[in-house]
């Protein structure tokens, strides 16, 4: 339905789970429509992993972003310009850059793609000023193209932001529906002190099965990704204190299954396209139950059996909440834009509190929260 409304000329706004074919949305149309199709991505993991997915079938895919000297990034805009590539990912900073705007004078853009389109809403549980740059730069183009906005996580209150934000034209919606029925869905109660023994214990349960535990800081990458190898599990660790160059390896050892247990924030995940993960813990709760829906569903994208295993305590509360009024805002933010986004980060932090006390269905409680019924 999205392809077809794509294909038609109409600008669409898809809502699919982590897993549920959003790539497929823009990249098929982008090939059928020729010209160089526009990718806007918000981390780099996910981009490499793109590019890598689809040089592997025979197209003509390309980056640019901070992971490339300057000299690759003139190498990547002479050759857009000559026509090499078919879908180009950038990061949002990327949009205002002159370069990269003298390139698209010589290429023709039928389709721009927004990945991770909830980025774009302040009322969002990911806000990301970088996002606000999008919207203008569409109007600049001198075609404005077919714009496909993507996310797994929107609520109705998000999903007009996108649709405003962008400047999306009578868009075709298509919400493919939250339920992951082969995830089971854990919420655990635990001391801080004796979360690293447990972490251990379940790593070393599942040697053989591919996982990924989550941390809220650099520092408990750092420290849990230590004790995971001491106790002899091949775990790999990703955030973004480290060189790009170990973090493309980290990727490339998990994506191998050389590394059977990734350690990260939440900078590694999105887009990363490894079907055989059976399990995702979070070692702290995360900041919002859309940051929590999208890491559990890296978990079982084959569809077979997985679990989600979300470790948490007061603590983490507390945590999120100091994390929640630290302002991100965008230059030129008044007073009160930047009151509402700390409020409303949160609000989404004591939901999140809410479903680790949740004495009910879990996933009646997810999907009732995206709008849905279990």
């Amino acid at each position: 339905e999205a392809v077809r409304a794509v294909m038609g000329g109409r600008d669409v706004l898809a809502i699919m789970p982590t897993g549920g074919g959003k790539s497929v949305v823009y990249q098929v149309p982008a090939i059928a429509m020729g010209g160089m199709a526009i990718c806007v991505s918000p981390l780099i993991s996910l981009m490499k992993d793109q590019v890598d997915q689809l040089k592997a079938i025979g197209l003509r895919p390309a980056f640019l972003n901070s992971s490339l000297t300057s000299r690759q990034q003139e190498i990547v805009l002479q050759r857009a310009a000559a026509g090499a590539y078919q879908i180009m990912y950038v990061a949002p900073e990327r949009l205002d850059n002159p370069a990269f705007l003298e390139m698209l004078e010589s290429v023709e853009v039928p389709l721009v793609a927004v990945d991770e389109a909830h980025c774009v809403s302040s009322w969002g549980h990911d806000f990301r000023p970088d996002y606000r740059r999008i919207g203008a730069f569409l109007e600049s183009l001198p075609t404005r193209p077919v714009v496909v906005a993507l996310t797994a996580t929107a609520t109705e209150g998000v999903q007009g932001d996108i649709v405003r934000m962008l400047g999306l034209r009578d868009p075709a919606k298509v919400v493919s529906g939250f339920d992951r029925p082969n995830i089971m869905l854990t919420a655990r109660k635990m001391k801080r002190a004796e979360k690293l023994d447990w972490a251990i214990g379940y790593a070393l349960s599942r040697k053989s099965d591919c996982g990924i535990f989550y941390c809220m800081s650099r520092k408990g990458v750092e420290e849990l990704c230590r004790e995971l190898r001491y106790a002899g599990v091949a775990a790999a660790r990703y955030h973004a204190g480290l060189a790009d160059s170990e973090r493309r390896a980290s990727q490339d050892a998990f994506a191998a299954g050389d590394a059977k247990v990734m350690v990260a924030t939440t900078a590694f995940g999105m887009g990363v396209n490894k079907r055989d993960i059976r399990y995702v813990v979070n070692y702290n709760m995360p900041m919002s139950v859309e940051d929590y829906y999208q890491q559990a569903g890296r978990a079982g994208r084959d569809g077979l059996p997985s679990d989600s295993v979300l470790l948490w305590n007061e603590g983490d509360v507390n945590t999120a909440l100091f994390l929640a009024e630290q302002s991100d805002a965008p230059d030129g933010a008044s007073d009160e834009e930047i009151d509402k986004a700390i409020e409303n980060r949160k609000r989404l932090v004591w939901r999140m509190r809410d479903y680790c006390k949740a004495s009910g269905c879990r996933r009646d409680f997810i999907l009732s929260y995206f709008g849905e019924r279990g």
